[in-house]
């Protein structure tokens, strides 16, 4: 019986585990000692009058594989004292493959950010931005 029970578990977790997706983590990004995590003023989207959003669906118009998308990825994007941006890692939990190389080409090329502050003085952050995706589309960011 301790057996079966064993047995059960086991195939539960194997299961499980196959629906999770681990991130894609980037070893690109240069970072010295510290980064934030949260700031007095966090970095600010400034792309003129696209959204980021509109900027990102552009960028994506010609990925065939995200418009049989429907779900979540993370992006998580290290943002430098001088606004240029760096994809540290990427999360699918769409059930559709998603090549992480496609969304780190885009976080790497994106317009500069305005800076997240410290005391006055421009720091390192890393921003987490959730993204629900709908038939292919990025509908709506959460961001932490």
């Amino acid at each position: 019986m301790k057996l079966f029970l064993l047995n059960a578990i086991l195939i539960g977790m194997i299961f499980t585990a196959s629906t999770q997706t681990l991130p894609t983590r980037f070893k690109n990004c240069i970072v010295g000692e510290m980064y934030f995590l949260t700031a007095e003023v966090t970095p600010e989207w400034q792309e003129g009058n696209k959204d980021l959003i509109t900027y990102l669906n552009e960028k994506l118009e010609e990925y065939q594989d995200l418009k049989k998308a429907n779900g979540k990825i993370i992006i998580e994007i290290i943002i430098y004292e001088n606004g240029k941006t760096c994809c540290a890692s990427f999360s699918n939990m769409t059930n559709t493959f998603l090549n992480p190389e496609v969304f780190k080409e885009i976080v790497n090329d994106m317009p500069h950010w305005k800076a997240a502050r410290q005391r006055g003085k421009p720091v390192v952050f890393l921003k987490q931005l959730v993204l629900n995706i709908n038939k292919g589309e990025i509908t709506t960011e959460q961001s932490g």
